[in-house]
């Protein structure tokens, strides 16, 4: 997946080992590729699932997480992906 359309490829990955995820899902982690190297830029918790969303802040597109404790949006912003309040979205 491209996050943010530089053409560099970027990672979304999900703790597969058992010390990684519960019934409320895996952990997930993001990184940016950049020339030569990965950036990580969440390490966004526990969720179920994870979708890229259309809109874009920073040049990353927003993400999406499927919680059990309802969804959570993740913004790009400073370099990291940071939650977003619902009250100020």
């Amino acid at each position: 997946m491209d996050l943010d359309a530089d053409g560099r490829d970027d990672w979304l990955v999900e703790g597969r080992h058992r010390c990684l995820t519960g019934t409320d899902g895996a952990d997930w982690w993001v990184y940016s590729g950049d020339t030569g190297s990965a950036r990580l830029v969440a390490a966004a918790g526990r969720a179920q699932a994870v979708e890229m969303l259309p809109e874009r802040h920073g040049g990353f597109r927003d993400l999406q997480l499927q919680a059990k404790q309802g969804d959570l949006t993740l913004r790009y912003a400073a370099g990291a992906y940071t939650s977003v309040d619902p009250a100020e979205d």
